[in-house]
């Protein structure tokens, strides 16, 4: 099957190691030019089809040097022409292993990533593609390995991601910002101090989340995927958060999202429209102890518009069930998303998302609105590339003891993230992000603003 991957390197590249390949020890320049004529009747014979020739002469060279890349391409090369693609890939990850230069190492992670890809082991071949990137000789190279990567990655039936990082942050528990707060007693407002550990505390917040996907079905006008996923995240204080609050640890602010999901995308008329549903369970802890169990139902539909714009329009309900007991809170939402490329390559997007939650604790009922928008610049700026986003949200909620008017909160966050180009290890890059949120409202204890510097690793392609 023709495939991107699946290229014909034999000519190419073994003629390459004719020229760079180390000779090995000799002591005169007749045994030099023996062993070139040996290596390239070796090649010679391979591309005329004579594999049986090829493979004496290239276990020749072996006997004389078992470390002459050259004779081991050629024996990679007539193994996977014979259909021995078990033997082909275990010969390229030899070779990989005794490599002594990125140019060797680059050659044998490629071979080794087109014999998985002709045994359809995607992971294997994704992961032989990720040492070749790391080996890449020349930018181009490092494109066409990007490429290859997409291609199995397209194909691939399991994904598997995996995503972490560390912030230092200004208020890691969603405190307030105030050190004091108005309650309704017998329906007279009184001012009283908040305890420490419903103020803001700072500290370091450290994340580790993945998500593990297989396609059940891949047709040309549809695809299912069963996936897990989870996120969680944990907190060490700093030394004046444990002054606030001393009683109180990082732990006790942790939380962990678990959720299995299914879903299906079908193709829609002739335009490219595409329309997914799906639905999921799932359970979140909180400090360590289970809090609720969520149920989800999620659907979208995306199409393309004039000029290249890219639109999507989702909803989604959810059903949370608090572990403690008490009446279950309904999540609903409704969205809109447009994206679409600049004259200078610039990626950009717009979305707009109606929420409403339902639920007899009045901290949880309310009915809001938000607005997004983000852009990343195609042009690099100071050795790498940046994306920015803003969001701008008010939410209003049902009235409660501690107001005597409902409670009205008003929010804008905004996001700064800069990739170094210069630094890249197996296709990973690090994320610097700056993170900000400020949220206003009309009683204090929900009051509250957070700022954060946080440092992740994300894929390169």
């Amino acid at each position: 099957m023709p495939t991107p991957i699946i290229r014909s390197l034999s000519v190419s590249l073994t003629f390459l190691w004719l020229a760079l390949a180390p000779a090995g020890p000799a002591s005169a320049q007749t045994t030099i030019l023996t062993l070139q004529e040996t290596r390239e009747s070796a090649v010679s014979a391979f591309d005329t089809g004579a594999f049986a020739q090829a493979e004496a002469l290239a276990r020749a060279l072996l006997r004389r040097d078992p470390r002459d890349l050259v004779a081991q391409i050629v024996l990679i090369e007539v193994a996977s022409a014979r259909g021995d693609h078990e033997a082909a890939a275990e010969m390229a990850a030899f070779g990989y292993g005794i490599a002594e230069t990125d140019g060797a190492r680059f050659t044998l992670a490629r071979l080794a990533a087109r014999e998985h890809a002709l045994l359809d082991h995607g992971t294997r071949a994704q992961l032989w593609l990720r040492r070749a990137r790391e080996a890449s000789p020349t930018e181009g190279a490092a494109r066409e390995v990007a490429e290859d990567y997409a291609f199995i990655r397209a194909r691939n039936p399991l994904s598997i991601s995996v995503n972490g990082g560390v912030a230092p942050r200004s208020n890691i528990n969603n405190g307030s910002s105030q050190s004091t707060q108005e309650v309704l007693i017998f329906g007279i407002p009184v001012t009283l101090p908040l305890s420490g550990d419903a103020q803001a505390l700072s500290g370091t917040a450290f994340s580790l989340g993945g998500e593990l996907a297989y396609c059940l079905d891949d047709r040309s006008d549809r695809r299912t995927t069963l996936s897990l996923a989870a996120f969680g995240e944990t907190y060490q204080l700093s030394d004046e958060a444990k002054a606030l609050a001393p009683t109180a640890v990082g732990s006790d602010f942790a939380y962990v999202n678990a959720e299995l999901a299914l879903r299906q995308e079908r193709r829609i008329g002739q335009d490219g429209a595409v329309l997914g549903y799906g639905a999921s369970v799932g359970t979140t802890w909180s400090g360590g102890t289970a809090y609720y169990d969520f149920t989800r139902l999620s659907l979208s539909y995306g199409w393309h518009g004039v000029g290249g714009m890219q639109h999507r329009l989702d909803g989604q309900t959810e059903r949370q069930i608090a572990r403690s007991g008490g009446d279950p809170r309904l999540i609903s939402e409704v969205g809109w998303r447009g994206d679409w490329r600049s004259m200078t390559g610039d990626q950009i997007s717009l979305a707009v998302r109606l929420s409403q939650s339902t639920s007899t604790n009045p901290n949880y009922a309310y009915e809001g609105v938000t607005a997004s928008l983000s852009w990343t610049p195609q042009t690099p700026f100071a050795g790498g590339h940046w994306s920015m986003s803003a969001e701008a949200g008010a939410q209003n909620y049902a009235p409660s003891f501690l107001s005597l008017d409902p409670r009205e909160d008003r929010s804008v966050s905004g996001r700064l993230s800069y990739r170094p180009d210069t630094l890249e290890f197996y296709g990973f890059r690090p994320e610097i992000a700056l993170t900000g949120r400020v949220n206003a409202s009309n009683i204090a204890r929900f009051d509250t603003n957070d700022l954060g510097l946080g440092l992740r690793i994300v894929s390169s392609f």
